[in-house]
């Protein structure tokens, strides 16, 4: 499986409290390791509705930040753009 770039070194480590995460709710549940994911989300529907958040700006939100913990820096896309420029030219 190829993983996105991890320019922080820190994405195992963010991928591990999700893990814990989702094991302290399965465990709390008794929901299946299929499911939990889904009804992890389900239940944080619920609490955006009750805590006054909106799920979706949240979500959003999430995806703005994944994506800049999952993108090179612009100095390293350049280096890789020059190199593989570079490659082509052999």
């Amino acid at each position: 499986m190829k993983l996105p770039t991890n320019p922080q070194e820190r994405n195992d480590e963010r991928a591990l409290w999700a893990q814990i995460a989702l094991a302290a709710f399965m465990a709390e549940t008794n929901t299946d390791e299929s499911d939990a994911l889904v009804e992890f989300l389900v239940g944080v529907m619920h609490w955006c509705d009750r805590s006054g958040e909106s799920f979706e700006a949240q979500l959003e939100r999430a995806r703005s930040w994944y994506s800049e913990e999952t993108s090179q820096p612009e100095e390293q896309l350049e280096e890789n753009v020059a190199e593989g420029v570079a490659n082509t030219e052999s």
